[in-house]
């Protein structure tokens, strides 16, 4: 179950960052690459937790499994938010 929940929440991260990526009228050639590595370092909590729970090095692992998750999430609206109003921008000009 946990791999599911972590792996829709990469899903959810990934989507947020692509509508972010697709309102971005600058195409710089550097994007891609400013993309992939948001998008990797906004998911090495959870990445870090579901091994961590995994291989049992944490000892506390519910708690750490419950901030990872609340992290990504974070990130993931606030990245979401970010291009909803890049959207509204570019539809008002």
């Amino acid at each position: 179950m946990l791999m599911v929940q972590s792996g829709l929440s990469i899903l959810l991260l990934f989507t947020a960052f692509r509508f972010l990526s697709a309102q971005s009228h600058a195409r710089k050639p550097y994007g891609k690459a400013i993309f992939n590595l948001l998008f990797l370092l906004s998911s090495i909590p959870l990445m870090y937790v579901v091994y961590g729970e995994y291989s049992g090095h944490i000892s506390d692992a519910k708690i750490e499994v419950g901030i990872g998750f609340l992290l990504t999430w974070l990130v993931t609206g606030l990245v979401f938010i970010i291009g909803m109003v890049k959207y509204y921008r570019n539809r008002i000009r």
